[in-house]
């Protein structure tokens, strides 16, 4: 699995920003980081898949919306036409366990 690409990061204490690059490779990695923060935990069949265990081409998702709340985060997954955007909200500080999940599963930019 390719890694997704971070274009930038912004942080404060109880908010974390990151925003991908959109392409096709970036669905995968996305997964995997929601498993791991146990966030939009039907992504795993709609809307990235098909049926046929295939995924969907990334650019048939523009300009969608999808929140997720749970025990310890609220986030939302914004897909632009060339970016996307996950936005996480904590109660409390967990920016070193939120980036070391993500950094498993994307890189930053060259």
């Amino acid at each position: 699995m390719e890694k997704a690409i971070i274009l930038g990061v912004n942080k404060s204490k109880l908010r974390d920003v990151y925003v991908f690059k959109k392409e096709k490779k970036v669905i995968e990695p996305l997964i995997k980081i929601f498993k791991k923060l146990k966030l939009f935990n039907y992504y795993e069949s709609y809307p990235f898949k098909e049926e046929s265990g295939e995924y969907k081409a990334v650019n048939e998702f523009i300009d969608l919306v999808y929140h997720d709340k749970t025990q310890y985060y609220d986030a939302d997954l914004i897909i632009g036409d060339k970016k996307i955007f996950l936005i996480i909200r904590t109660k409390e500080d967990r920016q070193q366990q939120i980036t070391k999940i993500i950094t498993k599963f994307a890189d930053f930019k060259k």
